[in-house]
């Protein structure tokens, strides 16, 4: 018995000395700014192996626009690492939480206000949303019920086209989108509730075809209510893409059987 106790303890201990690893005094981003030898906006393009490789979007300074800039996933430096993830829009300091870098968007997509008003007075001219993010649209559209194949009901779903070729298609109720920042992901490829399709654009006079592609799917209402964010990620073996989007959303005209889950209002926030 008291062996047991000892190891709950020290586990205990073990998580709260995680916890309490990263202890650093914030302090102002321009004074983050001035102590960093390299400071930019720019997107996570990769993640593998250990190593990060960003895109510069606008150079602050010890960088210049357009390049590329790779640093290391886990540095020596305990809980203060920071993990970065594909997809994700960073003003960018360091690879640890002590530099005072600013997560200005996440991997779905999702815009973080203040981070991204700190990073505007930093380097004026940025657009809300990265280079990296794709645009579309979403519409509702009926889907059959799988089943019986006596039942004519259907259910609603929900088409996202971006103009980069990339579409997908989920089986969702539309009010599951009305609360912003709660995220549903969807499986694509076998007896997954979404459909992923790539249209390659044409090279020369070479059309190519469009392909059904599995991966996931994860969508997430906006704040503003009249767009989606979220990313489509496809997989082809070892290779995959990422495509972060946020997608106009186009008055609702399909009329399906829809039930909604939810009963009302709001619940925390799922991420």
């Amino acid at each position: 018995m008291v062996s047991r106790i000892f190891v709950i303890v020290a586990l205990l201990l073990a998580v709260v000395g995680r916890a309490e690893a990263c202890k650093y005094v914030a302090r102002p981003v321009e004074g983050s700014v001035a102590a960093s030898a390299t400071a930019f906006v720019g997107s996570v393009r990769t993640v593998e192996n250990g190593l990060v490789i960003l895109n510069v979007e606008k150079a602050i300074r010890g960088a210049k626009d357009g390049d590329e800039f790779d640093t290391d996933l886990h540095p020596d430096k305990g809980d203060c690492g920071i993990v970065f993830k594909p997809g994700e829009r960073w003003l960018y300091l360091g690879n640890d939480a002590t530099s005072g870098s600013l997560l200005l968007q996440d991997e779905f997509g999702r815009l973080q206000a203040d981070n991204l008003a700190a990073a505007k007075k930093l380097a004026p001219g940025i657009a809300d949303d990265g280079s990296d993010v794709q645009s579309g649209t979403s519409t509702v559209m009926c889907m059959k019920n799988s089943g019986d194949q006596r039942e004519s009901r259907t259910s609603a779903g929900i088409a996202i086209r971006l103009d980069n070729g990339v579409s997908a298609t989920v089986k969702a109720d539309p009010d599951e989108f009305n609360c912003p920042n709660e995220v549903h992901s969807y499986t694509a490829g076998g007896k997954g509730e979404a459909t992923i399709v790539v249209c390659p654009k044409s090279s020369g006079d070479q059309n190519l075809p469009c392909q059904s592609r599995p991966g996931t799917v994860t969508i997430s209402g906006a704040p503003d209510g009249g767009s989606l964010t979220g990313q489509i990620r496809t997989e082809e073996g070892e290779y995959h893409q990422t495509f972060v989007f946020r997608v106009k959303r186009l008055k609702d005209e399909a009329q399906c059987d829809v039930r909604s889950a939810r009963s009302g209002g709001c619940g925390p926030n799922t991420q």
